[in-house]
């Protein structure tokens, strides 16, 4: 991964790759980047399920009262089969879900930023890769949405979460539809 920014934040498109040489990751970035100083930014990394209006919700209230400014990262992954890679969104459209998030963010008056993760074939390693997102750019939060509802997705994202607070540089709020958030510290 190339170095992060002055700023702490990875360049405006940075790429990984894997020991074959293939791209495995890389973080695009989405918008006009917020200008936020020396500030520690609260990391929101959110998809399109059920938890993310609440974790919208938690992290504005949060970032209102510490005055944080916000990155949002949203993952795009892309799976690999025999002979294709199959994206299960475009990037066109992970962008506009960022955009659409940028855009509830400010109009609460929250600073903020945000990236598309674009992650190859490497589920379990994206907490991982938002742990690492998270340090690069100092972040004093991660605020996440609970694993999608049903039994499979639960199975998948336990892994991901794993990773995410083995590696978190900073405490990881996770924030649910019908329960209370849950403060997690690394581990």
């Amino acid at each position: 991964m190339p170095p992060p920014t002055n700023d702490g934040a990875p360049e405006d498109r940075a790429t990984a790759t894997d020991t074959a040489g293939e791209p495995s990751h890389e973080f695009i970035a989405v918008g006009a980047a917020a200008a936020s100083g020396n500030r520690r930014p609260i990391v929101l990394a959110i998809d399109a399920g059920p938890a993310a209006a609440s974790a919208i919700a938690k992290v504005i209230e949060i970032a209102n009262v510490r005055h944080s400014p916000v990155d949002v990262l949203h993952v795009q992954e892309v799976d690999v089969v025999p002979d294709a890679a199959i994206d299960r969104e475009s990037l066109d459209q992970a962008s506009a879900f960022v955009e659409a998030r940028l855009a509830e963010l400010r109009a609460a008056d929250v600073e903020a930023r945000g990236h598309v993760l674009r992650s190859v074939a490497d589920h379990a390693n994206i907490g991982r890769l938002i742990a690492e997102y998270a340090d690069r750019v100092g972040a004093k939060l991660i605020v996440i949405g609970e694993p999608t509802t049903g039994a499979f997705a639960r199975l998948l994202d336990r892994s991901s979460s794993q990773h995410l607070l083995a590696d978190a540089p900073c405490d990881v709020l996770v924030v649910g539809t019908e329960r209370e958030p849950e403060l997690l510290a690394p581990a």
